[in-house]
Formats: structure tokens, sequence, C-alpha cells
């Protein structure tokens, strides 16, 4: 990677790859526009970076099995992980716990301190409560 300052602009230079068919289409986009390549893909960066943030939706507590609805079936105890997992849409295990977690038929079971540091591990996120 390359630093240079451009008055009090610092611009930094760096190689990406990209798909000869999205460079072609890129180039013929930027030809078309009057524009260089290079201001092409810093517009298109800055309107990602800008752009508000979509948050998956997150399970709430009444989704997760209930003992009520397993109560002959053993009991499943779970850490913090698991949960910061299911309640944390951001997290990249997210779809593989809820899915396991959903298809229990025991009720989960989870002492005062997991449940503390699940709380406080999610509350290190924006967007979770």
């Amino acid at each position: 990677m390359l630093m240079r300052v451009y008055g009090k602009r610092i611009a930094m230079k760096t190689t990406v790859e990209v798909p000869d068919d999205l460079c072609r289409h890129a180039k013929a986009e930027a030809a078309l526009r009057g524009r260089t390549l290079k201001d092409l893909i810093e517009e298109g960066l800055r309107l990602v970076l800008e752009a508000p943030r979509k948050t998956p939706a997150r399970p709430s507590l009444a989704e997760l099995p209930s003992i009520s609805k397993a109560s002959a079936a053993m009991p499943a105890f779970v850490d913090s992980g698991p949960l910061v997992a299911f309640f944390g849409g951001f997290e990249r295990h997210h779809g593989r716990v809820a899915a396991c977690i959903k298809g229990l038929e025991a009720p989960l079971l989870a002492c005062e301190p997991v449940l503390a540091e699940t709380m406080h591990l999610l509350a290190r996120y924006p967007g979770t409560s």
C-alpha cells in the first residue's frame, strides 16, 4: 500500500482484484459518464459506506423453546456464545445457531452469570437491546 499527500488530502493507493467482466463494464460506464474509473469506484465505495446498514430481524424470547412444549425432553444447558449468536443477527453463526435452537425439543437452561455475560456482549453492538 502506498500513501501520498496532496495538499491536506491523504490518498492511499492499493491493488484490488476485480473480475474482468465487472472491470470492463465499469470502464465503459465511466467513459459514458465522462469520468475516470478511479472516480467511479470512489463514488461507489462512498455510497456503500454512507448507506444505512440493514440489520437482520432478531428473534425474540418468545421464539425460544419453552418448558411446556418439551417437558419430557432432556434440558439443554447453554453458554453465552450460542445465545449471543442467536440474539445477535450480526453474528456470523447466527443462522446455524438459530436453526439448531429452534429445532430443539428440550428447554434451554442458562444460569444468571451466562445471561449477564450475554447481555453485556450484546450491548457492545449498536442496534441490539
